[in-house]
């Protein structure tokens, strides 16, 4: 009987997610992203940009002394919302914060005004308070892969910019 090697990728927080959410209400004149809503305190999340996940993913279908392996994915940096919501203040020019909600209600907020499943904002709560327990940190994976440090999220941010406009 003949295996394939198996191959495990495991990027922690992508990019593209505060990204991806469409605007949210203005309150009290401060633009409020939903993404900005959590239950991480400040928590460093180890954001990536999807691009050098599918980098690091070609890299280890087509290199053969890649095989097998698990690679835990990370950005350079490991950044809490906090810092985030700083990030695009600076860079846009106007307000951005962080709303750090208790446990029970971002799970609410997330079936209410989300339209999540309840498992699903179950799910999301869960691994936002492993982040506060259990915070990790940046790993030198893409570089090693890659032969090139990960896009930085500052890049990213950049290049998406209006989509937080």
């Amino acid at each position: 009987m003949v295996t394939e090697p198996a191959w495990r990728l495991r990027p922690p927080t992508e990019a593209s997610s505060p990204a991806s959410v469409p605007s949210a209400p203005r309150r009290a004149g401060v633009q409020l992203a939903r993404w900005a809503e959590a239950s991480l305190q400040n928590a460093p999340c180890n954001w990536i940009d999807c691009r050098d996940i599918g980098d690091v993913a070609a890299a280890t279908l087509t290199r053969s002394d890649l095989a097998g392996g698990t690679y835990v994915l990370t950005g350079n940096e490991a950044v809490g919302y906090g810092g985030l919501a700083a990030t695009l203040t600076r860079m846009l020019g106007r307000p951005v914060r962080y709303v750090d909600l208790a446990p029970r209600e971002l799970r609410e907020n997330l079936v209410r005004h989300a339209h999540m499943p309840p498992w699903l904002a179950e799910h999301v709560v869960e691994i936002q308070q492993l982040a506060v327990s259990r915070p990790e940190s940046p790993t030198d994976t893409v570089a090693r892969v890659l032969g090139r440090a990960p896009r930085t999220l500052d890049a990213f941010l950049h290049e998406h910019l209006g989509r937080f406009s």
